[in-house]
């Protein structure tokens, strides 16, 4: 069984004076479309310690949404380890802008980017993907290259030179029929098949 490690949004609920982790459970249908068994993060990075290390897992996703302190702390646990153990690691939209912020970069507001249909630039390539983020960069690292952009220049997909991360400023799990491409870039990154700097998908 392939096991994923996938982050969770936090939400406070002032009715009932509730903080909770909380995951789009179109998450669940996309990751088992990849093969692939979602395991749910808390925001603990003391309980999310004891998984990672009780629990075998092939990939570590960084999903959308909203940061908090304890969010933080927890993908920059997650982050921390996969490097450190080569696992494959993917961030969808916030969890990109995660992995940007952990190799130095800083995010700017940026205009005209919620819309589910904005077009950008893959490898010289037109395509059509949905956008829902207000901050973002035109920059990359030396570490992370740019694999697409938006015609204003913000960034819409990295992938590390020399590890296996990949971070995507669109939602997969939003689209309904999930699309074959997402589902063949995750297979990519988690399954198995080698994910090198030069390759486009």
């Amino acid at each position: 069984m392939t096991f994923i490690a996938i982050t969770q949004r936090t939400e406070h609920h002032a009715e009932h004076n509730e903080s909770r982790d909380a995951l789009d459970q179109r998450w669940h249908e996309f990751l088992n479309c990849c093969g692939a068994t979602p395991l749910i993060i808390p925001n603990d990075s003391h309980l999310t310690q004891k998984i990672i290390k009780n629990i075998p897992i092939q990939g570590i996703l960084l999903s959308g949404g909203n940061d908090s302190s304890s969010r933080a702390e927890t993908e920059t646990l997650l982050l921390e380890f996969a490097i450190q153990q080569k696992i494959p690691v993917i961030g969808i939209c916030h969890g990109m802008q995660v992995i940007q912020k952990y190799f130095g970069l800083k995010l700017q507001k940026v205009l005209n980017h919620v819309s589910e249909n904005l077009e950008i630039i893959i490898n010289g390539i037109p395509e059509i993907v949905n956008s829902y983020h207000d901050y973002g960069t035109t920059q990359t690292s030396q570490e992370l290259l740019v694999w697409a952009k938006a015609h204003d220049g913000v960034v819409k997909a990295i992938r590390h030179c020399d590890l296996p991360i990949v971070g995507i400023m669109w939602h997969p799990e939003r689209y309904q029929p999930v699309r074959g491409r997402d589902i063949q870039l995750i297979k990519k990154i988690f399954l198995g098949e080698e994910l090198r700097c030069e390759q486009s998908y």
